[in-house]
């Protein structure tokens, strides 16, 4: 087949909520497509009732989750309860390059906006679906939560402290990772379809994506039979290796042992003369076998050091450490600053504020992003008039009718 180039840019119709989803179409946002995030009034994303707020006040448009996911988006507002909300959808479906979405499975079926349907009268479209167990298998139906995303692909088992029982990591991980997993998943996909000039549905499970970025797990049971266990900061190979005290009101620094001239300066640096002579703790192995002793030991040492000087002192040495960040921290950080990661965008309530953005530097980017989540429906007459040529009269009719909310 001849190749299908996509259109510049792509039109990408998102029909997504919460953290997975978006994230999936806020990465393709960044890559400059033309991202349409598809809600209502009646159903706005969930995340625009979530905190933090801008200046503390509450709003649908001053979530910052909701800017930071939705960043560089358009939205069209579109009441799929209604019959002519769902041909809409449909209409604007089949005008796309791409379709991605996070609802259950089966709920876009329900919509008439299945991938089967949209398919007959689009056949070189993509669509991404994000679900926490897959389009398929038993548990397709079963709601998904992180917590519980976490405990099924066996992350909660392995994080923590030994004997403490399973413990969340602390952030929305496996969102994230499916996100990120959607994302790609897409580009792939693309890329097929411009070679082969046709489109493809690519079903993303939660589950899975956060199991393969721990295939260690499952690997080391089925060859020795081992189960993963929760052992704290400790390395199964590499010691020390923690996070251990500094001067300061709950400060830590993160320190990195992985060969014996690196232990040999990090005795240096935090004057362990004693351990620095003990030839036998140059094989890594009696270091692993003595990790709880050495731990003890190190963070005696580090306790009443200056974080920024220890950490500079170790880096000079050669020894991996770094500062164990909080928020704060990583607000003031320059070089996720220099790099671009922190954007300022306009948003439509809170005026400007800064995000997390792009976590890669593009050397084929050079426009940032300008604005962050869209307000609902603030570009409803704009994408109608751009992709489905509608004028103002057609797009007042969808109004009265309540298809436009």
């Amino acid at each position: 087949m001849p190749e299908t180039p996509l259109r510049w840019p792509p039109l990408v119709m998102d029909f997504t909520a919460a953290w997975a989803g978006p994230l999936c179409g806020a990465v393709l946002a960044d890559l400059g497509w033309n991202v349409v995030k598809v809600e209502s009034a009646t159903r706005p994303d969930i995340t625009r009732r979530l905190g933090p707020w801008a200046d503390g006040e509450p709003g649908l448009e001053r979530s910052g989750y909701f800017d930071t996911l939705n960043r560089g988006k358009r939205s069209i507002a579109i009441d799929l309860r209604t019959d002519g909300g769902k041909d809409l959808a449909r209409a604007l479906c089949l005008a796309a390059d791409v379709v991605v979405e996070n609802f259950a499975p089966g709920v876009m079926d329900r919509l008439g906006l299945g991938y089967e349907t949209l398919s007959r009268g689009n056949p070189a479209l993509v669509m991404g679906s994000v679900s926490g167990y897959g389009a398929t298998g038993p548990e397709r139906d079963y709601v998904a939560y992180g917590q519980t995303i976490e405990a099924v692909a066996g992350l909660d088992i392995a994080t923590g402290y030994e004997g403490a029982g399973p413990m969340a990591c602390g952030a929305p991980l496996p969102d994230h990772v499916a996100g990120m997993t959607g994302a790609f998943a897409v580009l792939q996909a693309v890329e097929t379809r411009r070679r082969t000039g046709t489109g493809s549905h690519v079903d993303v499970s939660m589950v899975e994506a956060l199991v393969a970025m721990m295939p260690s797990h499952l690997f080391e049971y089925q060859v020795s039979g081992r189960l993963p266990e929760a052992k704290g900061n400790r390395d199964d190979s590499l010691a020390p290796h923690g996070c251990y005290p500094i001067a300061g009101d709950d400060r830590w620094v993160a320190i990195t042992v992985a060969d014996g001239q690196q232990w040999a300066a990090l005795c240096d640096v935090i004057q362990l003369a004693d351990l620095r002579s003990d030839e036998a703790l140059s094989d890594p192995a009696v270091r692993r076998a003595r990790a709880s002793s050495l731990d003890e030991l190190v963070a005696i040492a580090t306790a009443s050091r200056d974080g920024d000087e220890l950490v500079a002192e170790l880096r000079s040495a050669g020894v991996p450490a770094t500062l164990v960040a909080r928020s704060e921290d990583l607000a003031a950080d320059e070089t996720l600053e220099k790099r671009g990661f922190k954007m300022t965008v306009q948003t439509t309530m809170a005026g400007e504020r800064v995000i997390a953005g792009r976590p890669a530097v593009y050397s084929f980017l050079t426009a940032p992003i300008t604005h962050g989540g869209p307000a609902i429906g603030e570009h409803t007459d704009a994408v109608l008039q751009e992709v489905l040529g509608m004028d103002v009269a057609e797009i007042q009719r969808l109004r009265d009718t309540l298809v436009l909310n």
